[in-house]
């Protein structure tokens, strides 16, 4: 559990006034809505760079702003480490000084521990020009950390790269989660990031929260009219066979994921697409698929030409969730609707491994205080 973030922040913008309160004690909360919902407004706010019209800020119990009692600390002392879209270094400051920018507070110990977790070492005499877009934004995370932060705030860190790229950093991102004891707020507008990330996410819309849960959860259903959306699952590595890991989600069912480098006892996650998820009502014999699971169907929305069938992995339908998308012909034709038992068909391939964490790596995080249990 982490400390108790307390944030009641009025403030108007062009568009709209910006009005959120919530409280939170998550490890990691997301901040999840549309371009111009107001989601980097509100970091602005709680980093101290804008002053809200009425609010309160508070973390842990110590006040940051007040607007009854007229506290309002600066962005220094509020011990905010923040890290951009753009990720904004020092052109002329190699990667070691970019770094060491921000450690006044964390010295030395910080600064080693930020460069080894985000593997930093043979980068270190190199300066920004000569980096990629996802190397920039791993030394722009190192300098935050280093810096001793309170609280860690992401600003949407991945958006200015290709898709491609953000999923190789995501990796990263979950890594930090896991070694440093720092509560975090994740903006994005990525639902697979915020779930694989954070536990709890806040829907902001139009300046207000419109939801306030399990990341997961709650994106289930703030998604509905989006395409692409994933599923994120998390399990553990039971074996791994020519090339693919049998991955335990729960309730004595597995997944085969691809599986470079993954070894036994490891924590992975994956995202399984909606679009990739086929289902069947009838028991499916000899097919190429390795996925073939029961489920049972929650719920069936369907919207302008499309549907997406909400499923609990298990004969029981009490495994992880999944999300399919469907015509609405298939939906009509298999007759799908809450009760209904199906099985789930999934290529291995189709499952995309976002993280895995080794055993003893987790195990050591754990006796740390800093690991973040994403299930929801």
């Amino acid at each position: 559990m982490s400390a108790l973030l307390e944030l009641h922040v009025e403030l108007p913008l062009a568009r709209f006034a910006l009005d959120v309160r919530l409280e939170s004690s998550a490890r990691a909360l997301g901040v999840f809505g549309p371009s111009g919902s107001g989601k980097t407004s509100l970091l602005e706010a709680l980093a101290g760079w804008r002053r809200p019209r009425a609010g309160r800020i508070a973390l842990g119990g110590r006040v940051w702003f007040d607007a009854r009692t007229g506290i309002d600390l600066s962005p220094a002392e509020r011990r905010i480490g923040f890290v951009p879209q753009d990720a904004l270094l020092f052109p002329h400051l190699d990667v070691r000084a970019n770094v060491l920018a921000g450690s006044a507070r964390g010295g030395h110990e910080l600064f080693e521990r930020a460069v080894e977790a985000l593997e930093l070492e043979p980068l270190l005499a190199q300066y920004p020009r000569s980096l990629s877009g996802g190397e920039r934004q791993r030394v722009a995370l190192a300098r935050a950390l280093g810096s001793g932060p309170e609280l860690l705030l992401l600003d949407e860190p991945l958006a200015a790269l290709d898709l491609a790229l953000r999923r190789r950093i995501l990796p990263w991102l979950i890594r930090v989660r896991e070694r440093f004891d720092v509560p975090l707020v994740f903006v994005s507008h990525d639902p697979t990031e915020v779930q694989a990330l954070c536990d709890r996410v806040a829907v902001l819309e139009a300046g207000r929260v419109r939801e306030l849960g399990p990341a997961r959860e709650v994106l289930r259903r703030a998604t509905l009219g989006l395409a692409g959306f994933e599923t994120v699952v998390e399990g553990t590595v039971r074996a791994v066979l020519e090339g693919t890991a049998e991955v335990d989600v729960g309730g004595g069912l597995a997944f085969r994921v691809p599986a470079p480098g993954a070894r036994a006892g490891d924590a992975l996650l994956f995202a399984l697409g909606a679009d990739d998820v086929l289902l069947s009502t009838e028991r499916v014999e000899r097919v190429s698929a390795r996925n073939v699971l029961p489920a049972r169907v929650e719920a069936v929305h369907a919207a302008e030409g499309a549907a997406r069938v909400e499923l609990r992995l298990g004969a029981d339908g009490t495994g992880p969730w999944v999300s399919a998308a469907l015509t609405p012909a298939a939906v009509r034709e298999l007759e799908l609707a809450p009760g209904v038992r199906a099985h789930l068909i999934v290529k291995a391939q189709s499952c995309r491994v976002l993280s895995a964490t080794a055993a003893s790596e987790r195990q050591a995080a754990a006796s740390r205080g800093g690991v973040n249990s994403i299930t929801t």
